[in-house]
């Protein structure tokens, strides 16, 4: 009886598998790189918004997108998002992202942890929020 009670105790307190960051339930995003870079070269990342219907991406404030700490790039800078008649973001077109590749970037298939920060708003319901999601971006370095 012990042991089970004990065996219990261990599956209920054992600690689980890390839980990755669930994806907005209104907005799912998308960050793609050209098929390949070369160190030193400028690139463009292309960032795609999928809204719900009756959701939109606001322009202001800026959409920030961040790399955790990598070899590849040594800056992300300028978003230019595509506006439509409305003032919010085109969805129907990617999001450029400016982005210069390390000179110093190693060569190969490298996968970039990247943090877009934006703000979205209900056109039926009235509310706007931040959200924040994290992504995977696949680089090759030539």
């Amino acid at each position: 009886m012990n042991s089970l009670f004990f065996a219990i105790l261990l599956f209920i307190a054992a600690p689980g598998a890390p839980k990755t960051a669930a994806a907005n339930p209104h907005v799912t995003i998308e960050l793609k790189s050209p098929a390949s870079l070369a160190a030193g070269s400028n690139a463009d990342l292309a960032l795609t918004f999928r809204p719900k219907k009756g959701i939109h991406i606001n322009a202001e404030p800026a959409i920030d997108v961040v790399p955790e700490k990598n070899p590849i790039f040594s800056s992300i800078g300028a978003v230019n998002p595509a506006k439509n008649k409305e003032g919010y973001v085109d969805a129907s077109k990617p999001v450029k992202v400016a982005a210069v590749v390390s000179a110093s970037a190693p060569k190969g298939a490298h996968t970039v942890k990247v943090r877009v920060v934006y703000y979205l708003c209900s056109d039926a319901e009235g509310w706007c929020n931040r959200d924040e999601q994290t992504v995977d971006l696949r680089v090759t370095v030539k």
